[in-house]
């Protein structure tokens, strides 16, 4: 099973009636992200596999349909399972995705796709409560099918109890328990294709900030166990930490203009819209020394954010955009770096010494950026097996990684992907368009 832990889900503000009452209702935040982070114990067909880690992250955005009803959309990570071994490393990512949900005040959640994993959770009474006040949810769980893209939805029941107030880190907080047993109970037709069974219990303890009634953290004590269909039995025992935090939003016209003149020569903007005058052929483009007047903006204007670019429609554009050393434009993510001209050995994720001045302009350039998770995503040309292609971009983008982070940039706040032969620049039958489509970008998150 894709293990995803499931609690990655409340971001919100609670509201206080008195001392003595309190009514817990969602008011989500405009912008929030949270990270949940898991250690626990594995074993596979009772054979120990050791003690390993995981992490997603998830930056959302909230919008109220109607009073007390939440629109949310957002990106959040998988990562894969790492052995734990004391140190923060950059993570590999298992893949990206999206969720888009709609949550009302009470925690009740409707969804379409894999995420929240969890939905109804953490679920409130419609009534304010007192320490040592009680009430019992229904919540879903989504689960995975290892070998296949099937899923499934296991309907569960959770326990909640108000136990009062308490200081977690010198701050004032409200404390929730919750408890629930993760059990099959086969509403679902789907589950019998992924597993014959589970067995499982959660502990989850609550904390929210009582001036700003916000979520601090939440904290996940759970042991499962989970046999498949074709017998396969997985073990899992540990907790699972989650944080909630606020998000400064990202001034992307600035952040734009300042890494292309920061970059100095050899950098390009790569603006979405297309000349003013909607004259045909090549978008606007400004170099270090120009301004960047109508540059496509996501947060920082007014109305919708326009619809996100591809580095693909900015290349069939005007191609020469992608033959500087680096090329900036705007993603959905957020702001990115292509750096078409780092030079690997065939075949291999190793980077020629003749690029190390262009790590380095690119490792004091990202320091000018602190804070924000940066994405780097590794790209080959569609040349050999599907699995070799996607094997060699996860290496280029992790020796990327590598060379940030030897430059002094944190490994924390790097994630990773390999996407092998995926989003082409130019054509895979000529030398020209495999030299285009062999690249590094590193995304600067809107988190």
């Amino acid at each position: 099973m894709k293990r995803v832990w499931g609690i990655l889900l409340m971001g919100g503000a609670f509201l206080a009636v008195n001392a003595q009452e309190v009514q817990f209702a969602f008011r989500l935040a405009d912008e929030y992200r949270m990270t949940e982070r898991a250690d626990y114990s594995k074993r596979d067909n009772g054979v120990y596999q050791g003690y390993v880690n995981r992490e997603v992250r998830g930056t959302f955005r909230s919008r109220e349909e109607e009073p007390g009803v939440f629109h949310v959309t957002g990106t959040w990570f998988r990562a894969r399972e790492i052995r734990k071994d004391g140190i923060l490393n950059a993570l590999p990512l298992e893949r990206v995705e999206k969720a888009d949900f709609v949550q009302n005040s009470l925690g009740q959640t409707r969804a379409a796709g894999d995420f929240p994993i969890l939905r109804n959770f953490p679920s409130f009474p419609s009534e304010p409560v007192s320490p040592g006040d009680k009430w019992e949810a229904p919540l879903d769980m989504v689960i995975f099918d290892p070998d296949s893209p099937l899923t499934a939805v296991l309907s569960l029941y959770c326990g909640y109890t108000y136990q009062g107030t308490d200081v977690y880190k010198n701050r004032p907080v409200h404390v929730i328990q919750a408890q629930y047993a993760v059990r099959n109970r086969g509403y679902d037709g789907n589950i019998g294709r992924i597993i014959k069974d589970v067995q499982g219990s959660h502990r989850v303890t609550l904390m929210i900030d009582r001036e700003t009634m916000g979520p601090l953290i939440a904290r996940d004590s759970f042991q499962e166990t989970w046999t498949y269909r074709n017998g396969r039995q997985v073990e899992y025992k540990g907790f699972n930490l989650v944080f909630y935090e606020g998000i400064t939003g990202m001034d992307r016209p600035a952040l734009l203009d300042s890494l292309v003149r920061g970059y100095g020569d050899g950098a390009v903007l790569a603006r979405k819209d297309p000349e003013p005058s909607g004259s045909a052929g090549t978008g606007p483009v400004a170099g270090p020394g120009d301004s960047a007047p109508g540059t496509a903006t996501a947060g920082g204007g007014t109305g919708a954010p326009p619809p996100p670019v591809t580095a693909r429609e900015l290349a069939e554009r005007d191609r020469s955009l992608f033959e500087e050393d680096v090329t900036v434009y705007e993603r959905e993510e957020g702001v990115a770096l292509s750096l078409n001209n780092l030079h690997f050995v065939a075949d291999q994720a190793v980077i020629l010494n003749q690029d190390y001045p262009l790590l380095d302009r690119i490792a004091t350039l990202l320091k000018t950026v602190p804070g924000r998770t940066l994405l780097v995503k590794g790209y080959t040309a569609d040349v050999g097996s599907m699995e070799s292609q996607m094997l060699l971009s996860q290496e280029r983008a992790k020796v990327v990684v590598d060379e940030m982070v030897k430059r002094g940039l944190e490994a924390d706040r790097f994630v990773y992907i390999g996407l092998g032969g995926a989003d082409p620049l130019g054509d895979n039958d000529t030398e020209e368009g495999r030299r285009l489509n062999r690249r590094v970008e590193i995304v600067v998150m809107e988190d």
